[in-house]
């Protein structure tokens, strides 16, 4: 990519992006959700087929978009090499805040420990890691993130460009129930809202708020190396703390002991942003001039 592009390729290229992981993510659920519900089949099977679907199809949509505005896979961060270190890296990060911020809050009596079951654990692990990073962390990180944060900073400013990655961000699942919606009223399988704010059962001003800490925390994460396996990393870490510290982690015997203690969430969401960012500075420090 060289020069500065267009209003209309800019802008182009960052709402398609939204509009494929709506699609990838509403026809994936509804889809999945359809026809487990007409099979009869178990939650984790729908699940699965979920996470498959969303992965295709956000892979073929970003794939095609890059193709008709000519964008180089490496320009918006989906390159092939260093995946591994920067898996280890915003893994490494997140885990690090965590037990910065959560570790005390253990000490001091704030999470409760009823016994680990390591069976169910395991199996909840594993079906996590697979169902959250093909439903979530990566289509994710390759649609705002990648395409539509590389394209916004062709013409904005950094803060700008995050400014609005992070709002397209937030929006997008919102939309994506109405095509979840749409699917599952076609199959005759349901007939869920057509649009939500927020997962049912969150408060939709605090589940917003965490969207947009949690996108300012995975933009800094693009930032360290330029691709988008940092943030992935990141992504799929974020996803397993919450959701073993508010309770669905089968196995794992751990919850707060009270709901005020919520606050540790954004908390150690906020440490990791600040560790992605001191670790990007130390690479650029690191980094040669060059010779004049």
């Amino acid at each position: 990519m060289t020069g500065r592009p267009s209003w209309k390729l800019t802008l182009g290229r960052a709402l398609g992006a939204m509009i494929i992981f709506t699609v990838a993510l509403g026809a994936a659920s509804g889809i999945g959700l359809g026809v487990a519900n007409l099979m009869g089949w178990p939650r984790t099977v729908a699940s699965l087929i979920q996470a498959a679907l969303c992965t295709v199809i956000a892979l073929a949509g970003i794939g095609w978009l890059a193709r008709i505005t000519r964008s180089a896979a490496e320009w918006y961060g989906f390159r092939r090499t260093g995946i591994g270190r920067d898996l280890l890296l915003g893994f490494g990060v997140v885990a690090a805040a965590a037990v910065v911020v959560i570790g005390p809050t253990a000490a001091l009596g704030g999470l409760r420990f009823d016994g680990v079951d390591p069976g169910p654990l395991l199996l909840w692990l594993g079906t996590t890691v697979i169902v959250a990073t093909g439903l979530e962390a990566f289509p994710e990180e390759l649609a705002f993130r990648g395409m539509a944060y590389s394209s916004l900073l062709g013409r904005l400013r950094p803060f700008l460009a995050a400014a609005v990655a992070t709002v397209i961000f937030v929006l997008a699942p919102g939309l994506a129930t109405f095509w979840t919606a749409l699917i599952m009223r076609l199959l005759r399988a349901g007939e869920p809202p057509w649009y939500s704010l927020a997962p049912e059962g969150q408060d939709p001003i605090t589940y917003l708020m965490l969207l947009t800490l949690w996108s300012i925390c995975l933009i800094q994460a693009r930032q360290v190396t330029g691709r988008i396996w940092v943030g992935v990393a990141a992504h799929l870490t974020l996803l397993i703390i919450n959701r073993t510290l508010l309770g669905s982690a089968t196995g794992s015997g751990v919850s707060l002991a009270q709901p005020d203690l919520m606050l540790i969430i954004p908390g150690y969401v906020i440490l990791a942003t600040i560790g992605f960012a001191v670790v990007r500075g130390r690479r650029l420090s690191r980094t040669p001039e060059p010779a004049r």
